[in-house]
């Protein structure tokens, strides 16, 4: 019997998950971002995810969590290793302030099968949340995020417990995790009007946004407004099925690999100015106890979601 290593099998299982898809996964642009981040990919919690997002070939990619193991920063190793785009500056210093100013608890870093490293994550340590104005007032941060933090206000979401960089696309993203209550449909509704944001005529697609345990905004430094928000939700495969018409979400929902326990995924409806799409992702790896754990400390107001068993 040949021995596989554990990287091996990760790649093998990103590799079938993209066949499934019909998307393409290229073993020299994955395989090196498996082994420089190797200690992320072995120790901590791991997901896959795709989307209905328009623009031809479907588009796979997987990221490491930070939740449950080591999580060092990606940023150094990418550079030590070759593996970030051409430097621009703006992602440069926006990784330089979230890394030296703010309460870093934990990194995380997400890949695409045929870019390689795309977004960087920071989750900030139990009890340091950061408002919005310390965020905007980082002098790399894109000027929407001080510009639309009376939105935030307005809304109750005052403070950030995670943040992500994209350095390929050049955007920076802000979570929040608002408490019960916080979002009703109407509120869902009234937040993307006041964004000129999409509001889907599905108005059961508005109440889910309104039962997600996040919602996260998307800025870019070209552009003086919220470039996009989604509202993801933990689903078991069971509940799954009514969420997955689209052929691409079919596919990963039946083809997505796990490497032990439930099988639960990540539904979000991602809204934009010219309309919405949904992404999908399995939590391939999570530790039990421990993910639900380190979500209760980081975010007091989170709750377990009540998930049907698979």
């Amino acid at each position: 019997m040949t021995f596989m290593s554990p990287i091996e099998q990760l790649y093998r299982d990103i590799e079938h998950l993209a066949d499934a898809l019909g998307a393409v996964c290229e073993r020299d642009r994955v395989m090196p971002c498996l082994a420089a981040f190797s200690e992320g990919f072995a120790g901590t919690g791991l997901a896959f995810r795709t989307t209905t997002k328009a623009g031809g070939t479907p588009e796979l990619s997987y990221r490491y969590t930070g939740f449950g193991g080591p999580s060092p920063d990606p940023y150094p190793i990418a550079l030590r290793h070759g593996l970030l785009p051409a430097p621009d500056g703006l992602v440069d210093k926006a990784h330089q302030d979230i890394a030296r100013r703010l309460p870093v608890d934990l990194w995380g870093a997400d890949f695409g099968t045929t870019t390689g490293i795309e977004k960087i994550y920071a989750t900030f340590g139990v009890g340091d949340a950061q408002p919005v104005p310390r965020i905007a007032a980082l002098p790399s941060m894109p000027i929407a995020i001080d510009a639309e933090a009376g939105f935030f206000a307005r809304y109750g979401l005052g403070d950030v417990g995670l943040m992500a960089v994209d350095v390929r696309s050049r955007t920076v993203n802000l979570y929040f995790h608002p408490a019960p209550g916080t979002l009703t449909p109407g509120i869902v509704a009234r937040m993307l009007g006041d964004l000129e944001l999409a509001i889907p005529a599905d108005e059961a697609v508005v109440r889910r946004c309104a039962d997600a345990f996040s919602v996260y905004f998307t800025f870019s430094w070209a552009s003086p407004r919220i470039e996009r928000v989604c509202f993801p939700l933990f689903v078991s495969a069971r509940e799954l099925a009514p969420l997955t018409q689209n052929p691409i979400l079919t596919a990963f929902a039946e083809h997505a690999p796990f490497e032990a326990g439930p099988r639960y995924f990540v539904h979000a409806a991602a809204m934009t100015p010219v309309g919405y799409y949904f992404k999908l992702e399995n939590i391939y790896r999570y530790y039990a106890g421990e993910f639900w754990d380190s979500m209760a400390k980081a975010v007091p107001h989170w709750r377990e979601p009540a998930l049907k068993d698979s």
